[in-house]
């Protein structure tokens, strides 16, 4: 992030932000950019938007990619909100779209 055009000022001085403010216009843009950056080359995950998919063909599978997926997170300091997680589902609805185990297609909705 650009502290330079974030910073503002006081009567107790001047202050920059320290972590990403979601109100500046490209924060979606920088943070697509930073989970793509530490999730490259890995197996079985996919990231779109603020929303990551971490997939296999069986659980043992599935278990080794989420695990990588979970270190490499950790080993660059990002956390993840624990409620907005869904383990262990063999179909996800995800941007009009049915993500599962027989592929991909269309929500009723959208047909």
């Amino acid at each position: 992030m650009n502290v330079e055009i974030s910073t503002f000022v006081n009567n107790a001085g001047l202050f920059r932000y320290i972590r990403l403010m979601f109100g500046i216009t490209s924060a979606p843009e920088l943070y697509q950019h930073i989970i793509q950056q530490v999730l490259q080359g890995s197996k079985g995950v996919c990231n779109i938007s603020d929303d990551t998919f971490v997939h296999g063909r069986d659980e043992k599978e599935h278990e080794q990619h989420l695990q990588m997926v979970l270190q490499r997170l950790c080993d660059k300091g990002l956390t993840l909100n624990k409620d907005k997680w869904k383990l262990g589902i063999s179909k996800n609805t995800f941007m009009g779209l049915v993500v599962s185990g027989k592929g991909i297609g269309l929500t009723e909705e959208k047909v």
